[in-house]
């Protein structure tokens, strides 16, 4: 193989062609051919000598009768009649993928090659089904309440995470942004209590998360009950749980409680709420408060927020 910037590997049949871009020096597979403990025992033509099979990564597509092409020589591998991302190496000698990559599948110290279909691209987080990817680290909604001297307050959060594996010492992490009445409330009590809301609480939506407790009593009596230590919670909810603070984490813009859950219980047998429910389930008027409140949270947010460019 001549020494090259790119390598282009052309598969027949309108088959998508694969591509590497190697980095920083041209490579070459020819130091492959005669290598070391090798020259004796195996062909000199680097396109015979690879024995390539499809890794079990990225969706690769497995090969079935009559569901392959021919190579002509090239590397042996039968290519599935589809197109699909996969990762090739050679199990036998246990050689697999990693950094770098055409640079080792090219010249370097590791055989196989990737192929990558063209039309992969960040345009499919669109185009494919299913959530987008950072929406599946959200959790259900919450309600989360502490109180103060005028009394009990709660706000929505969907950041709420188990932190511990200790079966009898839970813990959870509790992210509330620093401009919420609630984080103010917390951080002084050091109690709070989180309620996973239950799909037919979506009514919740416009009190806890569309108005501030310091502006008014935002919560009715009628929809919520306290704790022995004055936390409110919703009844009616898929379950809630009684939190003491062990330790806080700056943020800038928020500030993470990690919290020792000091009870739980189920409150229904109904199914928690998502996010997307809830919002589908909101008159104009709301959601138009929600985007709002929205714009001016993250505005804060992009201003405050610790990050490293």
């Amino acid at each position: 193989m001549s020494t090259t910037q790119h390598m282009h590997v052309q598969v027949r049949d309108g088959h998508p062609r694969g591509f590497a871009n190697v980095e920083r020096d041209p490579e070459s597979s020819f130091e492959h051919a005669f290598e070391a403990g090798h020259f004796a025992s195996e062909s000199k033509h680097a396109g015979q000598r690879f024995g390539m099979a499809p890794l079990n990564f990225a969706r690769v597509s497995d090969v079935l009768l009559g569901d392959n092409e021919d190579m002509h020589r090239r590397s042996g591998i039968d290519v599935p009649n589809r197109e699909r991302f996969g990762v090739l190496g050679d199990p036998r000698h246990g050689y697999f993928a990693g950094v770098h990559l055409a640079e080792k599948a090219v010249g370097g110290h590791t055989r196989y090659c990737t192929l990558m279909p063209d039309e992969l691209s960040p345009a499919d987080d669109q185009r494919l089904p299913g959530p987008d990817v950072l929406s599946l680290f959200w959790s259900p909604v919450c309600a989360v309440g502490s109180h103060g001297a005028h009394g009990a307050n709660a706000q929505l959060c969907v950041s709420v995470f188990g932190a511990g594996i200790v079966p009898e010492q839970p813990r959870v992490m509790v992210v509330l942004y620093n401009t919420n009445f609630t984080r103010d409330l917390v951080k002084h009590n050091g109690t709070l209590v989180v309620t996973v809301l239950a799909e037919g609480q979506e009514y919740l939506l416009g009190p806890l998360g569309t108005t501030s407790g310091r502006e008014s009593q935002k919560l009715d009596p009628t929809q919520y009950a306290v704790t022995a230590v004055g936390d409110p919670y919703f009844p009616g909810g898929y379950g809630m749980l009684e939190c003491d603070v062990i330790e806080e984490v700056d943020l800038g813009d928020a500030t993470a409680f990690v919290c020792a859950v000091r009870s739980k219980r189920r409150l229904s047998g109904s199914t928690p709420l998502a996010r997307h429910i809830a919002l589908a389930a909101q008159p104009p008027e709301v959601l138009e408060r929600w985007a709002s409140v929205q714009a001016a949270a993250q505005a804060a947010s992009r201003a405050s927020q610790h990050w490293r460019d």
